[in-house]
Formats: C-alpha cells, sequence, structure tokens
C-alpha cells in the first residue's frame, strides 16, 4: 500500500494558513528568529530539568482507502511529571511579548499534533499543551498551555486528516498513473555513440549513492542522459523528486522540451519551471504586501483552491498554466509556483533554489535528510562563481549613513511618521553607529585596501551591525504600519547586513576579510568565499544522489574540487560524437592578447585574419574577445582597412536587454532566408549554401553570447577567439590566488588560468551544434601553444593545424575545399 509522508510542519502550515502574503511584516526575520532561537531552545530545554525530554521525534500514521499518510516531525519537548505529560512548542520571537496575547493557531496545531501521537501511543485520557514564546533579546518568556481531553484531540486530528485526504488521495492516484507509465517508458531515440554507456553511468550513481562529474561535449545528448535513469529511479520508488537545476533560462526551456518528448511517449510526470519572482511579477516591481498589491489581499484564503485544480487536471505546470490561474483565483504567481513545487516530480530551476543560502527552497530542505532527491546540475562549469558569489557577502560604510539620513528626512517631512518615531529614532543610532565602526576601518586601509589576518579585530564593527538588525527585528514585529518606503528601505538593508552575519558564521580558512576604499572614495568591507567546496558539500547532503555535469568540464581535477565532490564519486569524460572532418581547429600563432601586445600593428593582424577566414567562405561567424574595448579597437580596424562590403559586423554592446539580445541573435538565424548564390553546386549538395551577405558578431569571452546560445546549420559556421580569456586582476582574484598557492601551489591555475579557458572551450562550443553541422574554429592567441595551456584543451578541442594570419586564408580555403568531394 502507498505511504505518504508529511512532516507535522508542513501539514499545519499548508492547511492553516490564511490572510495576506505581507513581506513588510517581517520579511526573514521569522527565519533569523528560528536560527537564533536553536540557543533559545537549548536554554529552554536543560531549564526543564529530569522531566523535560527534549527533541522527540515521533510520528503516526493515519490509513485512508488504497493509502496511509505518515505525519512525522520533532516535538521541542515531552514534559512528564505528577500531573501527567505536556507537549511543549516552543517559538523564538523578537516581538514584545506583551502584544502576544494568544499562540498563532499553526504554533499551537503542531503541539496538538505530537500530543495526538503521545496521547494514543500512551492510550491517555488526557494530555496538556504548551506553546512557549521567548523574546530572543531580553529572554523573557510567556506560555500559553491547556489541557485537552482524548475526545478533544482525536476530533481535532481527524478532521485536519480529514481536510488533508483529498490532496494525499489526489498525490497517490496521479503518482499510481505516473509509476506505471515509468514501468512501459522507453528511450525516445536511437542512442547516439557512447550515450548508453553515459546513461547507464548515471544510473549507477543515482543507485550507489553518488554524485557523477561528467563532461559531455556538445551532441552527446547529455540532458537526456541525465533525466531519463533519474525518472526511472523515481517509477522505482527510489527517490521522490527530481530537482534539474540550471544557470540560465534557455538550458531551462531544454529541459522542459526533454521532460515534453517522454510525455509525447505516454509519459505522465508533473514537472514544473520555477521563474523568478521579478519575471512572473504581475507588477513592475515586486511589492508583496495588500498594499501594494491586490493579489496579495487575502492570497492564503484563495491559493489552496487554485492549487487543487491545477495539480488535479494539469501535468505541465508552466509559466502559462501557473499565470492563467493565479489570475483565475486572484493570487500571487510566483507564490503559487512555490506551492505547486510540493506536487511536482521534477522541478526545472535555476541554481539558486537549492545551493543559495538566502533563497534555497526551505520547504524541501529544511531539517530533511534528502535521502529522496536527486540534484542534476547542468551547465556545472558556471557554478564555481556562481556559488562563491552565493557565500560572499559585502556591505558599504555610506549606505549606512545615507540610509540613517533618509530616515531622518522622510519622518522629519511628513506630519505622519512612516514609522513610529521611537524605532526611527532606535535604528538611526545604530546605523549611526555602524558608520563610526566602520570609519575606523577605513582608517585601516594603506594605499586603498586592508585584509584583516584576525578577524577579531572586526568585533566591534560586528557588534554594532548586530544591534542595528535587532533594532530592526523589534520594529519589524511590533509595527503595524505597512508598505511604506520608508519601512521597504530598511528591509533591504537589513537583509544585507543579515547576509553578511550569516556568512560570517559559516566562515572557515576558506573566506578572507578584506576593506577597500573605491574610486569614489566609498568604503566597501568583504568577506570573500575563496573556495566554496565546503558549502557545497553541504548542499549535496540534501539529495540522495546527482550529477554535475557540463560540454566543458575540464580540468576534471579542478571541477571536482572546487564543487564538493568526494573521493568515491565518479568521473567521465565523455567522447565527442562529431565526425572530424565536419570541423577544423587552427591556432594563428603570430597574434596574441596580452596587454603588452595590445597594439595597432596586433589588431590589424587580428582583422586580417577575420577578413580573410570571411572572404574565403560568406556565412556567419562570431568574433570573441577579451573585452568590448578590445572588440571595439579590432572592429574599427576592419571597417577602415577592409572596408567590408560583402558582409555586416555586429557589435556586442554592454547591459543589452533582452530583446537587444533577441534582436542581436535574430540577424544570424535570419540571414539564412536571403536568396544564395549558387556558386559551386557541390557545396550546395553538401548543405553548404552560400549567401550574398555574411554577418560577423563581435562578442565578448564569458559574455551572453559566448555559451547557452544554439545556432545550428549555416546559422554559424565559424568561430574565432581572441585571447585565453584571463579574467582582469582584482582584489577578490588575487586573494584567491594566494588561498590556492598556499594550499597546492594552483594559485594561478584555479583563479586565472582554467576560468579564462573554460570561456574559451564554451565560445568554440558555439560551432558544431549537430552532427550535420560544419565549421571552422580560429585560436588567435599564441599561448595557446604552450604546455601548460594545451594540457587544458581536451582531445576534441585541441588544434588540428598551426597558421599565421597571413596564411589564415589558405588553410581555410583547404578545409571548405575538401568538404565538396
Amino acid at each position: 500500500m502507498m505511504e505518504i509522508h508529511i512532516s507535522v510542519r508542513n501539514l499545519v502550515e499548508f492547511l492553516l494558513r490564511s490572510g495576506d502574503i505581507d513581506n513588510t511584516a517581517g520579511g526573514r526575520s521569522s527565519e533569523d528568529a528560528m536560527q537564533a532561537g536553536s540557543r533559545i531552545h537549548k536554554k529552554i530545554q536543560k531549564m526543564g530539568g529530569s522531566g523535560y525530554e527534549p527533541e522527540v521525534r515521533m510520528s503516526v500514521t493515519v490509513p485512508f482507502e488504497g493509502f496511509s499518510v505518515c505525519v512525522e516531525g520533532r516535538a521541542d519537548g515531552v514534559i512528564t511529571d505528577k500531573n501527567g505529560i505536556t507537549i511543549d512548542e516552543i517559538k523564538g520571537t523578537f516581538r514584545n511579548l506583551d502584544f502576544i496575547k494568544t499562540p498563532k493557531k499553526e504554533h499551537l496545531a503542531q503541539a496538538m499534533c505530537y500530543a495526538y501521537m503521545v496521547l494514543t501511543g500512551k492510550q491517555l485520557e488526557e494530555i496538556s499543551v504548551q506553546v512557549t514564546y521567548c523574546n530572543l533579546e531580553t529572554e523573557r518568556i510567556k506560555r500559553f498551555s491547556n489541557i485537552l481531553t482524548k475526545e478533544e484531540i482525536t476530533a481535532w486530528f481527524t478532521d485536519l486528516m480529514k481536510e488533508y485526504g483529498k490532496w494525499a488521495k489526489a498525490e497517490v492516484e496521479f503518482g499510481r498513473i505516473r509509476d506505471e507509465s515509468i514501468a512501459r517508458m522507453t528511450f525516445p531515440f536511437p542512442y547516439r555513440e557512447g550515450q548508453e554507456d553515459l546513461t547507464g553511468a548515471c544510473r549507477s550513481a543515482y543507485r550507489e549513492n553518488q554524485f557523477l562529474f561528467l563532461e559531455a561535449p556538445t551532441g552527446c545528448g547529455k540532458t537526456i542522459t541525465t533525466l531519463y535513469p533519474a525518472i526511472e529511479e523515481l517509477g522505482r520508488g527510489e527517490i521522490r523528486r527530481i530537482f534539474y537545476l540550471t544557470a540560465k533560462t534557455i538550458t531551462r526551456t531544454v529541459a522542459l522540451d526533454t521532460v515534453n518528448i517522454l510525455r509525447r511517449n505516454a509519459l505522465h510526470i508533473k514537472s514544473i519551471v520555477l521563474t523568478a519572482k521579478e519575471k512572473i511579477c504581475i507588477l513592475k516591481t515586486p511589492e508583496c504586501n495588500p498594499f501594494s498589491c491586490v493579489r496579495a489581499a487575502g492570497h492564503y484564503d484563495r491559493v489552496n483552491d487554485a492549487i487543487y485544480e491545477i495539480i488535479t487536471s494539469r501535468e505541465e505546470l508552466s509559466r502559462e498554466v501557473i499565470e492563467e490561474y493565479a489570475e483565475k483565483h486572484r493570487v500571487c504567481p510566483f507564490e503559487l509556483s512555490l506551492d505547486l513545487s510540493l506536487f511536482a516530480d521534477v522541478i526545472i530551476c535555476d541554481y539558486n533554489y537549492v545551493y543559495d543560502p538566502n533563497v534555497y527552497l526551505r520547504r524541501f530542505f529544511e531539517n530533511q535528510g534528502g535521502e529522496k532527491y536527486l540534484f542534476l546540475t547542468d551547465e556545472a562549469h558556471n557554478l564555481v562563481d556562481r556559488a562563491r558569489d552565493m557565500y560572499s557577502a559585502e556591505l558599504c560604510k555610506e549606505d549606512m549613513q545615507a540610509l540613517a539620513e533618509y530616515i531622518q528626512g522622510e519622518c522629519a517631512s511628513r506630519k505622519r511618521s512612516p514609522i513610529p518615531a521611537v524605532y526611527a529614532a532606535r535604528i538611526c543610532k545604530t546605523l549611526e553607529d555602524c558608520a563610526a565602526s566602520f570609519l575606523l576601518v577605513k582608517r585601516k586601509c594603506d594605499e586603498g585596501s586592508y585584509v584583516y589576518e584576525d578577524t577579531d579585530l572586526f568585533a566591534p564593527q560586528l557588534k554594532a551591525l548586530t544591534r542595528f538588525t535587532s533594532a530592526v527585528k523589534a520594529y519589524l514585529e511590533d509595527d503595524e504600519k505597512r508598505g511604506s518606503k520608508v519601512r521597504t528601505a530598511i528591509l533591504d538593508f537589513y537583509f544585507e547586513v543579515s547576509h553578511f552575519q550569516e556568512m560570517w558564521e559559516l566562515m572557515g580558512d576558506e573566506y578572507k576579510l578584506y576593506a577597500r576604499i573605491t574610486e569614489d572614495e566609498k568604503l566597501k568591507v568583504k568577506l570573500l568565499c575563496m573556495d566554496p567546496r565546503r558549502m557545497l558539500m553541504a548542499c549535496h547532503r540534501r539529495a540522495k544522489a546527482g550529477v554535475l555535469f557540463s560540454a566543458t568540464l575540464f580540468p576534471m581535477e579542478y571541477y571536482k574540487d572546487l564543487l564538493g565532490g568526494r573521493d568515491e564519486d565518479p568521473e567521465i569524460l565523455a567522447k565527442s560524437i562529431f565526425p572530424l572532418k565536419n570541423r577544423r581547429i587552427f591556432t594563428v600563432n603570430d597574434v596574441s592578447s596580452r596587454f603588452e601586445e595590445r597594439t595597432e600593428e596586433n589588431y590589424e593582424k587580428i582583422a586580417g585574419a577575420v577578413y580573410r577566414t570571411i572572404k574565403v567562405k560568406r556565412g556567419n561567424y562570431m568574433v570573441f574577445f577579451p573585452s568590448f574595448e578590445f572588440a571595439e579597437k579590432v572592429y574599427r580596424v576592419l571597417n577602415k582597412k577592409y572596408a567590408p562590403v560583402v558582409f555586416d559586423v555586429l557589435l556586442q554592446k554592454e547591459g543589452m536587454s533582452e530583446a537587444e539580445r533577441e534582436e542581436f541573435l535574430a540577424k544570424f538565424r535570419t540571414e539564412k532566408k536571403a536568396e544564395p548564390v549558387a556558386v559551386d553546386t557541390g557545396m550546395l549538395k553538401k548543405g553548404l549554401a552560400v549567401f550574398k551577405r555574411s554577418v560577423v558578431g563581435f562578442c565578448v569571452l564569458g559574455g551572453i553570447f559566448s555559451e547557452g546560445i544554439d545556432l545550428t546549420g549555416d546559422d554559424l559556421i565559424g568561430a574565432m577567439i581572441v585571447g585565453a580569456g584571463i579574467p582582469y586582476i582584482t582584489r577578490d582574484r588575487e586573494l584567491i590566488r594566494g588561498y590556492f598557492d598556499d594550499k597546492g601551489g594552483k594559485g594561478y591555475e584555479y583563479a586565472y588560468q582554467i576560468p579564462g579557458m573554460n570561456k574559451v572551450l564554451q565560445a568554440a562550443g558555439r560551432v558544431i551544434r549537430t552532427d550535420e553541422d560544419y565549421g571552422i574554429i580560429l585560436y588567435l592567441e599564441r599561448r595557446f601553444l604552450k604546455p601548460e595551456y594545451e594540457l587544458l584543451f581536451p582531445k576534441h578541442m585541441k588544434a588540428d593545424e598551426i597558421i599565421t594570419s597571413d596564411t589564415v586564408g589558405r588553410a581555410v580555403s583547404s578545409f571548405w575545399s575538401g568538404l565538396k568531394s
């Protein structure tokens, strides 16, 4: 008989919630209270004496027709004394306890669930339930207790489970349909070379509780290769949910398309794509409170009806479906999507929802062992820098001063202060104290920066920040005036400070604290995570197993090290399936992008190589440069010296909007509709049409066009990469370099060389996307001939021929001519 598991907390919060969405009521303060409250929990539990049993795990299984529901959790305390048994539910809060007149119904309900479990297990006639509130600043305690009879508790719990029964029944009924369809599922394509083995390797990793590190060159079918065996595990009941994690929207689209291919082959599965709040919000700027958004008002009174209607009628929970039902039921589409994810088998989402300490999906991972989840992390090469950003934090002294001045100004200029005067005064005082303490840091900066070798010296600043967050938490919990711009500004900075404090608590040897003075004389203090390995390993423990994969996960040692790989985790470098005759790779040995060689002569050589390449065969090309400035200089030379009348040059701009990006790419996808010039019937037979004009995109390495885009066939027939993609020298990079030098002597490789080469490999990979594509790749960088760089090229991306900028034309012509036969 199928059994559904649900935690006590999720059960009561899902069924008993009501009212508005209101992030102005405290934002993350409830989470902060929960984290700070762990200390208070332990203190209260110790105060309970010998009759107080803390953290008691318990569960009860409730039978339904054809299935059962296991409700499980951990009671804060079970008190046994001469008066009987009491269930204690402890809640930490920053709120003034005088304002709490009755326990919150969700808190009381949690205690009552545990009371039912104890009462039925021990055959008691009555039991006491108690909710204990403790102010996290004053440690003052306030308790609410009540004695309930067996009949009262049983009737209440029976009604609660009866209400949950319809949700459980819907999940069970679909689960049977899903599992039967998975049992009939077959691989939707003929296996490509090596693909069956890769699928088997993923399957083995999932069953052995391992994280597979997989480099799968373009064309290996990595999405279906990783997803298909994961769905098999779902059907076997070994996992409950698959998280397909990506860095970009386009890869989320590919994952969804793959799921839909399986659906067309009769698979029944619920999938959801989580869209960022900023993109799916009905407002231009998210304002999640009933004062700014009509959907937020009464959202929780309506949302469960929307959820039930969707899950009983739809399998693909797309953005369009979510927006449709959110409109129908007048609820927030973003919050609706998060709730719907609880009913999804496959969740396709950004890395943040698993790895980011601020926004990860607590509903899945809080207090969970993760034994029922699989993580499929696509384009995993992006995760190194993304994780560094997630686990780093930065504060600016001038922001503290500006916020204090803003609050004072707004309060003085209005008849009715936007926040109570007592809180305005306290918050401003703490902000001024913070700014004063950070001024001491500014004085330590020698020649613009200061690195803390002894982080204990930062204690005064930490204390000042703690006083600020305490003042804000008290304000947020006591104030009834919400929705003001002042409150929003306070919240925004409060979140920044809270993140800094949270990262401070995580800090280990892989962190470095430093201060710097910016060009505009601002002081910024940064807590830099140089190596995210430890944090990512902790995230991976939330899952049973998984796979981290990319077309450029090379060298594997680097990525396995920084992405939290264990010794027992397998690694595979898959073979490229593309016919070598379809492409030719050249290294041009007389140009370089080194700063000392960025001369007019060098720009002319690069422009000449680009011109000679395009002159041989008309078509679409991309040229990738180390920077926008470098691209523009070569662009000017190309236009001045070679007067390109047979091709159009497009120049990528900084900060392009989504519409501008699409317009840029459309030039590549639509130019082939131009009337072809049939000058060579042999080339036409090969599918190599010749067009009246070529399109050449001048782009930046590591930018929006250097990875994650698919230009197949004639859309792109050549890529030229200028330079080694080496990141600029920054304070962060130098600290990372020093850290890894001390750790194993690989500072330059880990901080500069390997990240740069990944940009090169990603850009080169834009050319050959299918086994029917033809194209050329030019590496315009003499450094690639050095052994330390040659070792960083996977076998299928090594140069076939070494040429000069003058002989490019002959070499490229030889390749295209060879395709005629």
